[in-house]
């Protein structure tokens, strides 16, 4: 598991942390993933509630911003019809999938 989240079956195994970030990155995103230092450090953009420190599962968008999962799936029901935009940097995206 990682040493800094104790998340996953072992380091190097499922999970790597990313000291930039400040997150546990899936080792098969590790390389590719959009990295924004401290991007944990922050609050949520909906709920505005500390994102380091929730036990709520959180879902990274293709800009690599974060929020937590309930309320990314909160804020893409209500755009259902309309391109959605990340609400940190407002980057469009078709549909906030990847």
């Amino acid at each position: 598991y990682c040493n800094a989240c104790r998340k996953g079956k072992g380091l190097g195994i499922d999970f790597r942390h990313c000291m930039r970030c400040n997150a546990c990155i899936g080792m098969s995103e590790y390389e590719t993933h959009a990295c924004i230092p401290q991007r944990l450090s922050g609050n949520c953009a909906i709920c505005k509630e500390s994102m380091f420190e929730s036990t709520e599962p959180l879902r990274g968008m293709k800009c690599g911003h974060v929020m937590h999962l309930s309320c990314y799936n909160e804020y893409a029901h209500r755009s259902l019809f309309m391109k959605i935009t990340c609400p940190t940097c407002r980057k469009v995206f078709d549909n906030m999938r990847g």
